[in-house]
């Protein structure tokens, strides 16, 4: 195995951890009656605050690209088969 290889791998092992410790506290975020779109739509801002802050602007710009072509061809799948509990809506700032 290379060391290219070996540090992909320990790579995805690291980002599979990742996603599940955001997936447990979205989850209970959602549990203690955190409005989804809400919770959603803070995700997001700040996935972009931090793509924002460790890429060049070719790579936020190739980054925001890649998300919005996966949107739009239904690659991304929802998060759970039930949608959470709905929240009576406010306005956000996000």
């Amino acid at each position: 195995m290379t060391d290219k290889k070996q540090i992909d791998v320990l790579r995805q092992a690291h980002l599979v951890k990742v996603y599940n410790t955001m997936l447990t506290i979205v989850k209970q975020m959602l549990d203690d009656g955190v409005d989804a779109e809400m919770l959603a739509s803070t995700l997001v801002a700040q996935g972009l605050r931090l793509y924002r802050g460790v890429l060049d602007q070719k790579g936020f710009d190739d980054a925001i690209e890649s998300v919005v072509n996966n949107a739009k061809s239904l690659s991304i799948k929802p998060l759970f088969e039930e949608k959470p509990k709905e929240q009576p809506k406010e306005d956000t700032v996000n």
